[in-house]
C-alpha cells in the first residue's frame, strides 16, 4: 500500500469538530480509521493553517495516510446531524449513479487543499492555536 504525508487538524486528540458517536480519537504512532466515510486532512501545514486561523484550540499534526482523493469534494455541512445519510448519498454519487445535490441535505464543500484518508496516524506535533 502506498502512504502520503499528510497533514491533520485537531482539538486536542479528537476531530475538530464534535459529530456526536462518530468523533474520531487520534493517537500518536497509532493508524486511525474513520468510523463512516474519511478522514478529512490537509496536502500540506499552509493549506492546514489557512483552515485552522479561523478556530481556537487547533494542533496541526503531520501525518501519514492511505489517501483516497485529493483536492475539493462535496461533504455534509451539518454533519452530526445528517453525517450516515450524507455517505450513503455520496458513495452512490462517485459512482456516476446520481448527479447534482443530495436533496433536502445541506451540503458545503471543503476548504482548498483537502485530502480524504482511508486511514491516518498522527506522528509529529507543528504547532498548537
Amino acid at each position: 500500500m502506498h502512504y502520503v504525508t499528510v497533514v491533520k487538524a485537531l482539538k486536542g486528540k479528537y476531530s475538530a469538530f464534535d459529530h456526536g458517536r462518530y468523533t474520531l480519537e487520534y493517537v500518536q504512532d497509532k493508524w486511525t480509521y474513520p468510523l463512516i466515510g474519511k478522514i478529512y486532512a490537509f496536502q500540506d501545514y499552509e493549506h492546514a493553517l489557512r483552515w485552522s486561523s479561523d478556530y481556537h484550540g487547533v494542533t496541526i499534526w503531520e501525518a501519514e495516510a492511505e489517501v483516497s482523493k485529493n483536492g475539493n469534494c462535496m461533504m455534509c455541512s451539518e454533519e452530526k446531524k445528517y453525517l450516515w445519510v450524507f455517505w450513503k448519498w455520496y458513495s452512490v454519487f462517485l459512482a456516476g449513479k446520481t448527479t447534482g445535490q443530495p436533496p433536502h441535505l445541506p451540503t458545503a464543500f471543503t476548504p482548498n487543499g483537502t485530502v480524504l484518508c482511508n486511514k491516518l496516524r498522527i506522528t509529529k506535533k507543528y504547532k498548537e492555536l
